[in-house]
C-alpha cells in the first residue's frame, strides 16, 4: 500500500489574513465615517470674512448687511410732530421713499447726495 501525499496549497494562509487585514481595514473606516463625518471630509472654511473666494466657481459677493435707522421708530407714540422723520442706511443706498401723512398727503423730503440719508 503506497501513501498518498497531498501538496501542500502555500499561500492560503497568507491569503486568509490579507482579506481579514482589508475587512477589518474597512469596517473601521465605515466606523471612522459614520461616528466623525467632519473629519472624514475636511473642515469647511467660511469666505465670509472675505469678498474673495477661496476656491473656483461662480457664487455671488460676499455683501455686508443693510443698516437701517429711521426717526422716529416705527408704531412710535407720543411723537414731537415737530420732530423731524429722517431715515440713514448703512452699506446701502436708498433709491426711493414714500411717506404719507395721516391725511394721506405725500410727505417729501430730500436725499444726501451719497444716497445715504433721507
Amino acid at each position: 500500500m503506497e501513501a498518498v501525499v497531498k501538496p501542500r496549497r502555500r499561500g492560503t494562509a497568507k491569503k486568509i489574513l490579507l482579506v481579514a487585514a482589508v475587512c477589518v481595514l474597512a469596517a473601521a473606516g465605515g466606523v471612522f465615517a459614520a461616528v466623525a463625518p467632519g473629519y472624514a471630509r475636511g473642515g469647511l472654511e467660511s469666505e465670509a470674512a472675505s469678498a474673495v473666494r477661496s476656491a473656483p466657481g461662480v457664487a455671488s459677493p460676499v455683501v455686508a448687511p443693510v443698516k437701517v435707522d429711521v426717526t422716529p421708530a416705527d408704531a412710535a407714540k407720543q411723537v414731537n410732530p415737530a420732530t423731524p422723520v429722517s431715515l440713514k442706511v448703512g452699506n446701502g443706498r436708498i433709491e426711493s421713499v414714500t411717506l404719507t401723512s395721516t391725511a394721506g398727503e405725500t410727505v417729501h423730503g430730500t436725499f444726501a447726495a451719497d444716497g445715504s440719508s433721507w
